[in-house]
């Protein structure tokens, strides 16, 4: 919540309304449902967990968060029943800054640790670094660090399918359709590659940074425009990509960072096309 606007010359002050508790992990990707008013955070201790936000949370405004996922509550109706249970009472009143977890769902894949002789045993799990929801909040998809991306059932809290197909750590996870039917994933592989959910395959891959033996770079942040034809994803080697869904291939680069690139996010409204993007040279980017 901004305290107050600010001065022309000074930045933006912002003050926390709400601590959200549970996690036993770094947090990469955040997940809002405003209509629902659920919060979703895969984290680095291989969970994913899903909470209620309380109403009076939604009531004081936009709910923002970290722009790769923001679900408009103006797109369609959802009870939210999906996600069961509700926000703590602590968290249901105005003044009490904590909420809890109201579903917890576990990946299952471990790190595999090789001891003395050999021998190959399991270790913590692998961090959830990639999420995505359906429009009803009833489907997920996420991508962790071995290299696969997982199709969830949430009112279930399991995983139904398991696509195998990259051959590095997934970057990020995008729905391409309000329903989840299809997917993208890019990974430290250097590609992007296009799932389909109800056929449970892959209909493609783009390679976006994989430039030669020894020169793969990340591709990080990926974005979809309005059209549904093209997509702008980023990478570790400093570029802005656009992709071509149809004919699955790099068109041309719309630009670069003075480092690498981690976030990208499409504002694809009427007569507006504007596209911002962040990297590790501590700026963020709008290109038009």
């Amino acid at each position: 919540r901004q305290r107050a606007p600010p001065p022309p010359s000074q930045g933006y002050n912002f003050e926390a309304v709400l601590e959200v508790m549970g996690q036993e992990g770094p947090c990469s990707k955040t997940f809002v449902d405003s209509q629902s008013r659920i919060l979703c955070l895969p984290s680095y201790d291989g969970a994913v967990r899903l909470y209620r936000l309380p109403q009076w949370i939604t009531d004081c405004g936009e709910i923002a968060e970290d722009g790769d996922e923001l679900r408009d509550g103006n797109e369609r109706e959802n009870n939210g029943n999906a996600v069961r249970g509700a926000a703590s009472p602590r968290a249901n009143e105005p003044g009490n800054p904590k909420i809890y977890p109201s579903s917890t769902l576990y990946d299952d894949a471990e790190l595999q640790v090789r001891g003395e002789g050999g021998s190959l045993s399991m270790g913590h799990r692998m961090p959830v670094t990639a999420l995505t929801m359906s429009n009803d909040c009833r489907s997920m998809v996420t991508g962790s660090n071995d290299a696969r991306v997982k199709l969830w059932d949430v009112g279930r809290e399991q995983i139904v399918h398991r696509f195998e197909g990259h051959d590095g750590f997934i970057w990020n996870v995008k729905t391409l359709d309000p329903q989840l039917n299809s997917a993208v994933s890019t990974s430290t592989d250097g590609y992007a590659r296009i799932w389909d959910m109800r056929q449970r395959a892959c209909t493609g891959r783009i390679n976006v940074s994989a430039h030669g033996p020894g020169n793969v770079q990340a591709v990080t942040g990926v974005a979809l425009r309005g059209n549904g034809h093209h997509l702008v994803a980023g990478s570790l080697d400093t570029n802005v990509y656009v992709l071509d869904l149809r004919m699955m291939k790099r068109l041309y680069s719309v630009g670069s960072h003075g480092d690498k690139v981690c976030r990208a996010h499409l504002y694809d409204e009427g007569d507006s096309n504007l596209l911002m993007t962040t990297g590790w040279d501590r700026t963020v980017r709008l290109w038009e």
